[in-house]
């Protein structure tokens, strides 16, 4: 089973779209935990459908990401921090410091980020967005780092 949404590439987060592709077994024993095509509104139908089939736009917004991501690498290597490489929209790294002081270290500098602690480790969450929001991030990041 292959499912997507229409999060982050698309820039529609807000709709909650997305689709699942897979063999008829299991896309029927999810049936159960979906609420089905029925739930969305055309307007939210639309607009993903529009988007799916704008391939110039989608081809450009994954240029914009990965170029965001290996931005987003550069500072976690030339600052000493190891991460989680990652084909999705956000990127995982061990903190140095409390979780909860990086996150209000990070927030005081208005960057927003999530953190949680996985074996005894506190990891920070960050999403990938525009170069100017990364540089923003670094910003923040190279403070406390």
């Amino acid at each position: 089973m292959v499912a997507r949404t229409f999060s982050k590439l698309y820039g529609f987060a807000g709709l909650r779209v997305g689709y699942m592709v897979g063999q008829t077994p299991m896309l029927e024993a999810m049936k159960p935990l979906t609420k089905g095509a029925r739930s969305i509104s055309a307007t939210s139908g639309s607009a993903a459908l529009a988007g799916y089939n704008d391939a110039e736009f989608l081809q450009e917004a994954l240029k914009r990401t990965t170029e965001s991501k290996a931005y987003l690498y550069k500072i976690l290597k030339r600052k000493g921090y190891d991460y989680i490489p990652s084909s999705t929209n956000f990127v995982l790294f061990p903190i140095k410091m409390d979780g909860k002081k990086f996150v209000k270290e990070m927030v005081d500098r208005g960057v927003s980020v999530r953190y949680w602690k996985f074996n005894n480790q506190d990891w920070c969450r960050v999403s990938i967005g525009l170069m100017d929001e990364m540089k923003t991030f670094e910003e923040a990041f190279v403070q406390i780092a």
